[in-house]
């Protein structure tokens, strides 16, 4: 009996396993336990999938965000039964948040155990509620269903809905009883999966007709399009165009990769045009591709400005209910044949008077930051405003969240690599594994963070030992929550009390931080030690972490207002379009 079962449950992992491989899953993160037994061992077994080992299933799970995110295909991930499940919730919030396609594998213990008391055992059916786009739970093998290809279909089900044209994280629930070695993979597995179901992929919108219509219709009118913050790269042609094609000003997040592509973008508003700025502008309309961008002024600014939505996520990504239109598409790469059918019109130059103002508050940015004296050099935003000048080597960079991603916005430019963020749920947590994902996908990466998120994620520095992946961390200490000295809360609280609660200082030592796990450790004094740090890593084997101590948040937040100030003046300061678009 226990050689029947053993056969049954070989079956069933080895065909759910190629099932998975044959959606598009190339790859699995794997975090250790027993009841995963089966699961693992199918897929170590595997020759077409790739498997990494994480200790800690919380960092584990944002190393597979991470490694989806880069390749934008299916990874899966596996964990034991119990509360190991429950520590991929936070990623698998993100994933679902920022439409990224994880398929979430957890072994469970067999129903006659459930709310009896047994050990290791907790409802992990629909653990993720809402957060995924399809939950499903196997049922226990036996001869019957691992010979009949089921368990193959389960999984390609869940590759192909999780890179659905709504992408996302999806969560197949495992029960397995004992005894749970497996055999050796078959020789003959079920392969013919066309027609195994569960490919949620849509027939095309009308996107491309309904764009062409949309641009004739907003001819002659005021507004401006927005490249939100996600990765862009695939519509920059069909965007780029649309702009062009109504003379408006084209704002690009930094998340959306389209500064990187050479196109005729705005790049600093955030450091020059506040809110109040938007609003005297009295736009008509505004166009947005993706999810809202990083830009709180411009959030604002634009705040009772109708929307037109572009979007591949049909669930209406606005916060401010602004939308009037949702154009929904199931890939922006499907635009770039839209962009042959405009052409600019003649006499409008609203786009240039944005352009030039632009460019030259990013001259006065790189002046300000130069001429800043002496602790000027520990100012968070200068980081940004040079790095372009120092990633030769590097293939991806993440920012974290708080301040860092805001620097990008504001202070950034020339960055070649593709730039990674975690906006989803905007969470400091699990940044360098999601960075460290990336690497395993991508190559050479640099992470930048905040000391929190660092501390954080301290279990995801074992990925670096683990798989001497290439990654520059870049730790901006500025002693705790520095944020915070931006918002309401600094001035409004007693100065004991907002550092109790929102400065909360610490005395983590990033050095054997680093040291515990193996990993080398840099200290900057000022934002030159960084970028000389930065640069000389490129060609570095395996990670390291950079600490740079930071100016006092107090003279943080000074710099932040001085230099903006004089990006402010030096876009505004010469011809400026009206209201109407027009230059005066």
């Amino acid at each position: 009996m226990e050689e029947q079962a053993q056969r049954a449950l070989t079956g069933a992992v080895f065909e759910l396993v190629e099932g998975l491989s044959a959606g598009g899953v190339k790859a699995v993160v794997v975090a250790p336990g027993s009841r995963s037994t089966p699961l693992a061992l199918a897929f170590a077994r595997h020759p077409a999938v790739r498997l990494f080992m994480h200790y800690d299933e919380r960092a584990a799970a944002y190393f597979a965000l991470g490694l989806a995110d880069a390749a934008r295909r299916p990874v899966a991930l596996v964990c034991t039964s119990g509360t190991a499940a429950a520590n991929f919730l936070p990623a698998v919030v993100e994933a679902s948040l920022a439409d990224i396609p994880l398929v979430v594998l957890t072994a469970d213990r067999p129903p006659e155990l459930r709310d009896v008391g047994a050990p290791q055992t907790v409802e992990q059916r629909n653990l993720y509620g809402s957060f995924v786009r399809w939950f499903y739970e196997c049922p226990l093998p036996d001869m019957k269903e691992s010979q009949d290809g089921r368990y193959a279909r389960i999984g390609f089900r869940a590759a192909t809905r999780a890179a659905s044209t709504h992408p996302g994280p999806v969560h197949v629930n495992a029960p397995f009883r004992e005894p749970l070695l497996i055999g050796e993979r078959p020789a003959s597995l079920p392969v013919s999966l066309a027609d195994a179901g569960g490919n949620d992929t849509a027939a095309p919108f009308r996107s491309r007709t309904d764009l062409q219509a949309l641009a004739g219709a907003l001819a002659g009118r005021h507004g401006v399009v927005i490249a939100g913050a996600e990765n862009l790269e695939a519509a920059a042609p069909a965007i780029t165009s649309f702009a062009r094609a109504l003379s408006w000003p084209l704002l690009a997040d930094p998340l959306s990769n389209l500064r990187r592509s050479g196109a005729p973008v705005l790049t600093h508003y955030d450091a020059w045009l506040t809110a109040d700025d938007w609003r005297r502008q009295k736009l008509d309309v505004q166009v947005r591709f993706g999810p809202p961008p990083i830009s709180k002024a411009l959030n604002q600014g634009l705040g009772e400005v109708p929307l037109v939505l572009v979007d591949r996520d049909p669930h209406w990504r606005d916060p401010l209910f602004q939308t009037m239109r949702l154009i929904s598409v199931p890939d922006y790469g499907v635009l770039e044949p839209v962009a042959r059918q405009w052409t600019a019109p003649s006499g409008v130059v609203g786009a240039e008077a944005f352009r030039a103002a632009d460019a030259r508050a990013a001259a006065a940015i790189a002046a300000a930051v130069a001429d800043l004296p002496g602790a000027g050099a520990r100012f968070e935003g200068a980081l940004f405003a040079a790095l372009g000048r120092h990633l030769a080597g590097y293939e991806a960079v993440l920012v974290g969240n708080s301040m860092p991603v805001r620097d990008l916005d504001s202070f950034a430019e020339g960055l070649t690599p593709r730039v990674f963020g975690q906006r989803g749920a905007s969470g400091i947590d699990g940044v360098m594994s999601h960075g460290f994902g990336i690497a395993a996908a991508l190559g050479r990466t640099l992470v930048v963070v905040g000391d929190l998120s660092f501390a954080h994620d301290l279990n995801g520095l074992m990925a670096a030992h683990l798989h001497a992946l290439p990654v520059t961390v870049v730790v901006v200490n500025n002693g705790g929550g520095g944020i915070f000295s931006f918002l309401s809360q600094r001035t409004a609280l007693p100065e004991e009390e907002f550092e109790e609660l929102f400065g909360t200082p610490h005395t983590l030592d990033l050095k054997q931080a680093a040291g515990a796990f193996g990993v080398p450790y840099r200290r900057a004094t000022d934002v030159r030690d960084v970028l000389a740090a930065v640069a000389a890593e490129a060609a570095a084997p395996g990670a390291c972490v950079v600490e740079w101590r930071v100016a006092e948040r107090e003279d943080n937040l000074t710099w932040h207002r001085l230099v903006k100030e004089q990006a402010r003046r030096a876009a505004l300061g010469k011809e400026w379009p009206d209201a109407e678009g027009r230059v005066v």
